[in-house]
């Protein structure tokens, strides 16, 4: 129902193919709640508003106010969702066609397809689904949403939505098409009078209303001939809804617009600067959805209320468990806590600079930042500025041996090159900090660190004059002083963004290197110098991963578009739903919940990730 033009850019760039996830992990948001997904369709259908989402998951509730999120067992993205009194049809990406009796529980039904399907609507005895791809519009009809019918469009342009109004059905969609059709099988064009892309289209009961690109609005008494209500003014307008009383239309920046009658427009505060993607109307009021899991209601479209909510909508760059609690640090110099990963509070201005990474350790919180400067805490609530006596970027930071062990790069590069050298520096108790030789070479970033009980191992990343990869560097020291700098491949590969230990064997993940199918994502060792490359499935995710950590009972690596993986060795893994297509930054167990974390405040949390016993690894130290 809406023409997403760089969102939907942004997701295909991230989603190579699509695949049902397995049912491994329980994960749920924490943050914002009820989701932070991109929500693209809302309908207020068989008593509830259902929600889809970029990530395939179904957001529903009774009064808009309280919200459930289930999983659908779709990967996909998914654009719209009908209902013909019986069940549920949710529509999206590849041809994608799900049924529900109830929007909880889904089923998978072969469209036939391989268009992606923008919206759906009942009416006339049958479902009618449009979409289609950059050069043809795509239709399908089917009588149960079991069995469907491709039908031709002759249209160039992919169709954005579809109404029905008794008698007619019209789809709009890019350059301005409008097509027409008594049955759903025969369409013919009709003029609109704009080039413009039509995102949505509604009817009241006497007048059709199609709106989309440049805030412009079309009306039609049949859906044949076609008169400009509202000129263009900049905006763009992405969903459309009737009230029973007005017209509302949502879109960019937060934008809402009313009108009784189609011809004269309104604009209303609707207190977010966010996207709103889509709105629907039912029994108590309406609810218009968006950007970030954004969630609005409203009793008549002039007075909003925000009903998604968020701790915090910084990046998370970091995550630590601390015996007691999680503490999280955020790109704004914000820090956030958590005692069970679920329920979070957060404290903004706690660090100057940006934090790149987060250990506790001799009763206290370490924090390193991209400056170079260090904080400490010893209840990460009162936070104190250290001097590490570098200007580099610290990207890393461990305990261990009882010294913390920062790592990271300094020098400023030649234009266009990479060619700092990576710098560790060692203190007893974060305050006071000596800079240790490294033996990295000139072009070495260090990245990572983590400590195993008899050795530190440090993963690097390499570029040539180029920007192009080098052999990935690795640097190991079994007190922390003195450190030798060696291979994880004699091939060129990725950086090591990430290392964890689960008691027998190291595992580095990759920063840069595509999931699908390349190995050198995830290495493993035994004693951090010999390296080998893991099994990996293949992923429709190409985000590369970001950070490792060590349950007590198995591996979770996670990366950018919602990559997850899970290995209970190191050695062979296996896809995780997250449920998300959010970019994951950290990760992080206390040995019987997991937390992951990631850009725009992105939580979510597993109680049942982990033993319930707790492992080596876990504790206050």
């Amino acid at each position: 129902m809406r023409g997403l033009r760089t969102i939907r850019g942004t997701i295909a760039a991230g989603l190579l193919a699509t695949a049902p996830p397995a049912a491994l992990a329980d994960w749920q948001w924490a943050n914002p709640l009820p989701t932070g997904n991109l929500v693209l369709g809302v309908a207020h259908v068989g008593g509830r508003y259902v929600a889809v989402d970029a990530a395939g998951m179904v957001e529903t509730s009774t009064d808009g106010i309280d919200w459930a999120v289930h999983a659908s067992g779709s990967a996909s993205v998914l654009e719209d969702i009908a209902w013909d009194r019986q069940q549920f049809v949710a529509v999206g990406w590849g041809g994608e066609v799900l049924t529900s009796p109830d929007g909880d529980a889904w089923t998978h039904r072969d469209s036939g397809s391989s268009d992606d399907l923008w919206a759906v609507t009942w009416g006339g005895g049958q479902f009618v689904a449009v979409g289609g791809t950059f050069g043809s519009g795509a239709i399908l009809t089917s009588p149960d949403a079991i069995h469907w019918t491709a039908q031709a469009s002759g249209s160039l342009s992919d169709l954005s939505a579809v109404a029905w109004n008794g008698s007619r059905y019209v789809a709009v969609g890019r350059n301005g098409v409008i097509l027409a059709s008594s049955d759903g099988a025969l369409w013919t064009p009709q003029v609109s009078g704009t080039s413009n892309r039509l995102t949505s289209i509604g009817w009241n009961g006497a007048l059709f209303v199609a709106a989309g690109e440049g805030g412009l609005v079309l009306t039609s008494p049949d859906g044949l001939a076609w008169n400009t209500a509202r000129a263009e003014d900049g905006n763009y307008i992405d969903g459309l809804a009737w009230s029973g009383t007005r017209f509302i239309a949502v879109g960019d920046g937060g934008l809402a617009l009313t009108s009784a009658d189609g011809a004269s427009w309104t604009p209303q505060a609707t207190g977010t600067g966010d996207n709103l993607l889509s709105i629907a109307a039912g029994a108590d009021g309406l609810v218009a959805i968006g950007q970030r899991g954004t969630f609005l209601t409203s009793p008549d479209g002039s007075d909003w209320t925000t009903r998604s909510q968020s701790v915090t909508s910084d990046s998370i760059t970091s995550l630590v468990w601390d015996g007691t609690q999680y503490v999280a640090v955020t790109d704004a110099g914000a820090v956030a806590r958590s005692a069970d990963g679920s329920r979070w509070d957060a404290q903004a201005g706690a660090f100057a600079a940006m934090p790149t990474s987060i250990a506790w350790g001799n009763r206290r919180f370490v924090v390193v930042c991209i400056d170079g400067s260090v904080y400490t805490s010893p209840d990460a609530t009162d936070w104190t500025l250290q001097s590490s006596g570098t200007s580099g970027s610290l990207n890393a930071v461990a305990f261990g041996n009882g010294l913390f062990v920062a790592v990271g790069v300094i020098g400023t590069p030649p234009s266009g090159t990479h060619m700092g050298v990576g710098i560790i520096l060692t203190s007893p108790d974060g305050v006071v900090w000596t800079e240790r030789a490294s033996q990295a070479d000139v072009g070495d970033a260090i990245l990572s660190i983590v400590w195993n009980g008899e050795r530190f191992v440090a993963g690097g990343s390499r570029r040539d004059l180029n920007g192009d990869h080098d052999p990935t560097p690795m640097f190991t020291s079994t007190d922390g002083v003195t450190w030798t700098r060696g291979l994880l491949d004699p091939i060129p590969g990725p950086g090591v963004a990430g290392i964890a230990w689960n008691g027998h064997r190291f595992v580095a993940v990759g920063d840069e290197a595509a999931l699908s199918g390349d190995p050198r994502s995830i290495a493993t060792s035994d004693d951090g110098l010999a390296w080998s490359y893991a099994s990996l499935p293949p992923s429709p995710n190409a985000g590369g991963l970001t950070a490792v950590a060590w349950t007590g009972s198995r591996f979770i690596a996670v990366g950018g578009f919602g990559a997850m993986l899970g290995s209970a060795d190191g050695l062979d893994w296996q896809l995780e739903p997250a449920g998300t297509t959010g970019f994951f930054q950290a990760v992080a167990s206390n040995g019987r919940s997991c937390v992951a974390a990631g850009i725009f405040g992105l939580i979510l949390h597993d109680d049942t990730c982990a033993d319930s016993v707790f492992r080596d690894g876990f504790d206050a130290r």
